[in-house]
């Protein structure tokens, strides 16, 4: 066998579930309350004053990612402003952590937040292991955050109440601690007498208590205008979605229409949803397409916003733009063009999957070596997958058989050089369809671009991919893991990573272990989202020797904060539908030797292959150009 993805054996899954439900049983025993909606209720009308805190998201120092809002069932949340080498600071996360220790049990959420603005992560997570920190540093790298809570001092501590959302508490941990001075004990707890005051429902008696620390310059900046700086950051980064006929709801077509989203902008950037590429930018090697914004394009987009939307001089550049057609084939005019029978779909609600068959009506083995899926309506197709069914088979591999993949911003595929897919003589292509609705009736009729190659290759170009069959997700579990792995036998060449969850998927990590033992990490996700799944291909190949495996880490969210989450109550499993649940970290990759590419039969995974939907009311098979 060419590979093998490690998974429990009957009995050993057998085991693993009973142990699972012994740890839940445990561990929801001990989960700490959390505010009931009656409770929020009566928190809003105590806490009217202080500051509001708008939504925002950060990775913290070890790339985990926090969004503020779904910590919204928390009883508090207290955020300790860090800097790396701050005396204060490192002798107050002592204290931090005894408050953490005590007050964590009952619902209240703690923070560390790096405001420097000038600490890199490594440094950062360097200080927090030095120094055992005791919570997560969440790093704001160019104080987008930090200046909207005007944080300008180290050491300071802010409780922020989720009912209502605002900071109820601003000041230091206690007195023990003051410039180049320190006592045995405190005789002042005033963060531990506001989180007290906060659990009671009553107003913090000491809202604001000064606070010894260091201080922290702001980020020196510019107003950015629109011609100068934030139109060509709008073109790098949204006008390929956000165009006439694109995925995204407007187009950006000029400043006038700019500058009316620039509040929602401002918003999804601060929030991270925008632009939609998941992938973090400090773990493994560049990725091909990297549609990621670069912290400084997005303190110049939030900085914009809140100036006032300044135009600038000169003329419009999002205005002269000349962009390509949607419909033009990016890979080429096609060997053979395959179109799929109009979609109709309604105006809202969810659209169960609608499915495709192409009879490819082969008298001979096909070689293909580009795969191109144009979406007739991009509003409406949120992805689509394409399964090789071999010949004579009622049934398909939803691994091994991936053939065609395609989401919003990736529909093609360029097999490498030398290699090409394999599609055997008598084979048919069953093409799953995910639409979603967009308050109005829309027609979907999209097509296929197959490229062939000519002559068959060196080498297969092939799909992997590590998975998990048997996790079983309890109703409210946030943070479940789930892992697996592939260990190639031969040496292999990879070249893109597909992670695939659905709704309560949460993150994904691979990671290559080599023979000698050495880690790399490949790719990491720390904000998955179902509405984004795309290839994050590697700019170079990765070569593994033989022996090496790669391990796919995920974890799943299946508690109410998860906004996705259409049933937080449900038991989840592994299934093909989106209210069910998957977990399967594709890999693309050929054999590094063709001697290795030798035939191998994908009956080998037997527990991969499932029955092929009958079609019904999906419109049947494809026509043929």
């Amino acid at each position: 066998m060419p590979y093998k993805n490690k998974r429990p054996s009957g009995i050993a899954a057998i085991w693993m579930a009973m142990a699972m439900t012994l740890l839940i049983v445990w561990g929801c025993s001990s989960a700490p309350p959390m505010l009931s909606e009656d409770e929020r209720t009566a928190r809003r009308a105590v806490y009217t004053d202080g500051e509001r805190v708008e939504n925002f998201a950060l990775l913290d120092a070890q790339g985990n990612f926090h969004e503020l809002h779904s910590y919204g069932d928390a009883k508090a949340i207290v955020l300790y402003v860090q800097g790396n080498g701050c005396p204060i600071v490192r002798h107050g996360a002592t204290d931090y952590r005894k408050v953490a220790e005590e007050f964590e049990p009952e619902g209240v959420r703690f923070f560390m937040i790096n405001a420097t603005g000038r600490d890199s992560r490594e440094e950062i997570r360097r200080e927090a292991e030095e120094f055992r920190f005791p919570t997560p540093v969440l790093v704001d790298e160019q104080r987008i955050v930090s200046d909207a809570l005007e944080l300008n001092r180290t050491a300071e501590v802010l409780v922020i109440e989720p009912a209502s959302w605002r900071v109820v508490y601003r000041g230091r941990i206690n007195d023990r601690m003051h410039y180049e001075a320190q006592k045995p004990e405190a005789t002042e707890n005033d963060l531990a007498n506001a989180l007290n005051d906060v659990l009671a429902v009553r107003p913090v008696a000491r809202s604001d208590v000064p606070s010894p620390g260091c201080a922290i310059a702001s980020k020196p900046s510019r107003t950015p205008t629109y011609t100068a700086d934030i139109a060509p950051i709008l073109e790098r980064n949204c006008v390929m979605c956000h165009r006439e006929g694109g995925v995204a709801p407007w187009a950006m077509t000029d400043y006038d229409m700019v500058r009316g989203w620039a509040p929602m902008i401002r918003q999804v950037v601060r929030t991270k949803r925008m632009p939609p590429w998941h992938a973090d930018p400090h773990v493994g090697d560049d990725l091909r397409g990297d549609l990621s914004l670069p912290s400084e394009d997005a303190r110049a987009l939030v900085d914009w916003a809140e100036a006032g939307v300044p135009r600038g001089e000169g003329e419009d550049p999002l205005a002269q733009l000349e962009l390509a057609p949607l419909q033009e084939w990016r890979l080429g005019p096609p060997d053979q063009v395959v179109t799929l029978n109009e979609q109709q779909i309604p105006a809202t609600g969810l659209v169960p999957y609608r499915y495709a068959y192409l009879e490819l009506e082969l008298d001979e083995d096909l070689w293909i070596n580009g795969i191109e899926f144009q979406p007739g309506n991009p509003a409406v197709l949120h992805h689509a997958l394409g399964y090789v069914v071999p010949p004579g088979a009622d049934d398909y591999n939803w691994v091994d058989g991936v053939m065609i993949t395609y989401a919003p911003g990736n529909g093609q595929e360029l097999a490498p050089s030398g290699s090409a897919r394999f599609v055997p003589k008598g084979s048919k292509v069953f093409v799953e369809l995910h639409y979603v609705t967009t308050g109005r009736e829309e027609l979907d009729q999209s097509r296929v671009g197959l490229h062939f190659a000519d002559e068959p290759p060196e080498r297969v170009f092939r799909t992997t991919g590590g998975y998990d069959l048997f996790f079983e997700i309890p109703p409210g579990a946030r943070n479940f893991e789930v892992a697996n792995e592939v260990t190639f036998d031969e040496p292999v060449v990879v070249y893109s990573l597909t992670p695939h969850m659905h709704y309560r998927g949460d993150s994904m990590e691979y990671v290559v272990v080599y023979p000698d033992g050495r880690r790399e990490p490949l790719l990491s996700i720390p904000n998955y989202d179902f509405n984004w799944q795309r290839p994050y291909q590697l700019e170079e190949p990765k070569s593994l020797p033989a022996g090496s495996r790669i391990e796919v880490s995920g974890t799943f969210d299946n508690s109410a904060q998860n906004r996705f989450n259409p049933n937080p109550n449900q038991w989840l499993r592994f299934g093909p539908q989106t209210k069910d649940e998957m977990f399967i970290g594709y890999i693309t990759y050929t054999y590094a030797n063709a001697a290795d590419d030798r035939a191998h039969s994908d009956r080998d995974h037997p527990l991969l292959w499932f029955p092929v939907p009958d079609g019904k009311g999906n419109g049947g098979a494809a026509a043929f150009q």
